[in-house]
């Protein structure tokens, strides 16, 4: 879950047009999966991964693992897995749709994209 998160930051902060709808403040959000736990950090300046523990949660979601690549692949929405009570959420429904708004304009058709591939020299 780390390394699909950690793709979706690259293409958040990648797209410089979407700071405009991050928080002045750092909202912080704990995603909750069967196995892990990952703390990001949002805000104009910088989206980014937190140490597990370092600081309290604003928003937290939990969904099963299998339901993380289809959201930042852009497949399915928060709101589709609210609606299939798939997912959990703690805190504000503003914080929520924002959430969905930036999955929904960063994430990757492609989840691979993120990341960057070894570079090829074709003699």
């Amino acid at each position: 879950m780390e390394q699909i998160i950690e793709a979706f930051l690259c293409n958040l902060v990648r797209k410089k047009h979407l700071r405009m709808l991050l928080p002045a403040a750092p909202f912080v959000v704990s995603f909750r999966s069967e196995k892990d736990v990952c703390f990001v950090s949002f805000c104009k300046e910088r989206a980014e991964q937190l140490q597990a523990g370092a600081c309290k949660a604003d928003f937290e979601l939990v969904m099963p693992d299998k339901n993380f690549p289809l959201l930042l692949s852009r497949k399915d929405r928060l709101s589709t897995f609210l609606k299939m009570d798939e997912l959990q959420f703690k805190g504000a429904y503003r914080h929520f749709l924002l959430l969905e708004s930036l999955f929904w304009l960063a994430g990757s058709p492609h989840p691979d994209l993120g990341k960057r591939q070894p570079l090829m020299i074709i003699k």
